[in-house]
């Protein structure tokens, strides 16, 4: 499959091979035991990109991997877009309905299947490619299984009898560079259509300063997710990056100490949950830290109270970064913001930072206009990090973007120094007694008590107040509430219900707090509410106030 051209070749994937060109023999990649300059990393992609082209892909057609995080994936995709093919990582971790429902609506002409990490087993991800349509099934090595399937081509051994001379890019500006499947948290995942001019704006927007020499990048997360943008950016800034295909918190204290040691500096990327789980790690006080450069951290909210700990804990060398799979880069919350917010402004611990270059940011009222500093309403974005549209989808793109602004689906304000404060997800809202409540905000008073190290807050039928409020939370490892589940000991209830009523007001104050081992979550370390509903709603609307 074709398109019309559109102009040049992509700054995105010439700039990529250029860059990559220039430090032939350093290291570029790093899994285990195994290791791949960028000279071997663009050679593999050569091969690749001849072994798609003889099995008839080109520029138009799409290609998805499903993948932990191998050690091949970015020469799979560099592969891709020389052939000015469309790329969908996927982290083949979900359920299968996920999967199979990615595959059937990506429709792609081939899927590469890496079966290392945890993962779907090989068996069930071929089947479920079969039945969703695809033709083209590739394998990163050789098959696990006893009996390898015969449909399976080992694209590794395949690219290995193909010669690495350099290609012409095919890909143009305008063309689809990649579809992302979204997570998924309010239904099945839809597809985000990126082009190419949109992957360069964002690298752009997320560029900062150069990095210091010899770093390296800890891909700790899911390379399909927000990790792979992050070391894509970075290997063309020359660093390093170490693939791992599960976070360790114990594997990553000890990267840290050992570069550390050797005077080499480290970065990684972790979802809310990875950080926290680094903070309460027992050795982290006793870990040289002078080696961390940068901890970026995203995905999903972030409490207040456990940022402000993670500055003491980790001190300044931290970034947030807000995007949504929808616009790839929108605001950022930097190490000097995390700085000030522990000397003198506390409330900066709160917010998700001020936006990127070339993003412009604006906080609507219910009339779509514009609403002035310090005041409520829905967040839109604009700029060129904004998608193309969902992917088959003109109804769902027409219903969030509008005269070249997204409509994110975060409720928030900004400051008059253009700081951006979500107050939470509009689906999300609970009306209370008439009062609107935003479960965000109730989460942050409960994590700010000792008690408690996480909360998640949903809203269920309520046939006294309209929707009530059901807290779930996760107990502090030393505090009063940690040997219990169900509603948690009557004086700690009490007390955080205190807190939320003095914070917040009556209204939101929770109906029902019970104390979990774990909160279930669900992609991006974001809580899984669906299945927390699911779990707590009641059947009938009949009142939920059990523990006064």
């Amino acid at each position: 499959m074709t398109t019309p051209d559109s102009g040049a070749p992509a700054a995105y994937v010439t700039s990529a091979i250029e860059q990559f060109t220039a430090r032939g023999e350093q290291t570029a990649l790093i899994h285990g035991e195994r290791t791949m300059t960028f000279a071997e990393l663009l050679s593999l992609a050569y091969r690749t990109a001849r072994v798609l082209r003889d099995h008839g892909l080109g520029r138009g057609d799409r290609l998805v991997l499903l993948a932990a995080n191998p050690i091949e994936m970015s020469a799979v995709g560099l592969a891709a877009h020389l052939l000015g093919v469309s790329y969908t990582p996927v982290y083949a971790a979900g359920g299968e309905q996920v999967v199979d429902h990615i595959l059937r609506d990506a429709a792609p002409a081939a899927v590469v299947l890496a079966c290392a990490g945890p993962i779907l087993p090989a068996h069930r991800m071929i089947s479920i490619a079969r039945e969703a349509g695809v033709k083209l099934l590739f394998g990163l090595g050789p098959s696990p299984d006893r009996d390898p399937d015969p449909d399976v081509t080992d694209l590794l051994d395949e690219a290995a009898r193909r010669p690495d001379a350099p290609l012409p890019v095919a890909a143009q500006e305008g063309d689809i560079a990649r579809v992302l499947y979204t997570g998924g948290t309010t239904g099945l995942p839809k597809g985000v259509v990126y082009t190419f001019g949109a992957l360069t704006a964002a690298a752009g927007a997320w560029a900062g300063a150069a990095p210091p020499p010899g770093l390296r990048f800890l891909a700790m997360t899911p390379m399909a997710h927000a990790a792979g943008a992050i070391a894509c950016g970075l290997l063309r800034h020359h660093v390093s990056v170490e693939l791992f295909d599960e976070f360790d918190a114990d594997l990553l204290l000890r990267r840290i100490g050992e570069a550390s040691a050797e005077g080499r500096p480290v970065t990684t990327y972790l979802y809310p949950p990875f950080l926290y789980r680094l903070l309460d790690h027992p050795e982290l006080a006793a870990t040289d830290l002078s080696g961390l450069a940068l901890v970026s951290y995203g995905s999903a909210p972030v409490t207040p109270h456990r940022l402000a700990q993670a500055v003491r804990s980790l001190g300044p060398r931290l970034r947030q970064s807000y995007a949504l799979t929808e616009a790839i880069a929108i605001t950022s919350l930097g190490p000097e913001d995390h700085a000030a917010a522990a000397a003198a402004r506390p409330e900066l611990f709160a917010s998700v930072g001020r936006a990127v270059p070339g993003v412009s940011l604006r906080v609507t009222g219910a009339d779509g206009r514009a609403l002035a500093p310090r005041t409520e309403g829905a967040v839109e974005v604009s700029g060129p990090t904004v998608m193309a549209g969902y992917w088959q989808r003109p109804d769902l793109t027409a219903g969030v973007l509008r005269d070249g602004w997204l409509s994110t689906g975060d409720m928030g304000r900004v400051d008059d120094d253009g700081y951006l404060y979500l107050t939470g997800r509009e689906k999300d809202l609970v009306i209370v007694d008439g009062t609107n409540c935003y479960p965000q905000a109730v989460e942050n008073v409960l994590t700010a008590h000792p008690a408690v190290r996480r909360a998640a807050v949903i809203g269920v039928p309520d046939a006294r107040t309209g929707e009530a409020l059901i807290a779930v939370c996760t107990a502090a490892p030393d505090g009063p509430a940690a040997a219990s589940e169900g509603l948690g000991p009557p004086n700690v209830v009490a007390r955080l219900r205190d807190s939320v009523r003095a914070a917040l007001g009556a209204a939101h104050v929770p109906a029902r707090i019970e104390f979990v081992r774990d909160i279930p979550t669900a992609s991006y370390g974001k809580p899984d509410k669906a299945a927390l509903r699911a779990l707590l709603a009641p059947t009938n609307p009949t009142s939920t106030r059990s523990n006064g």
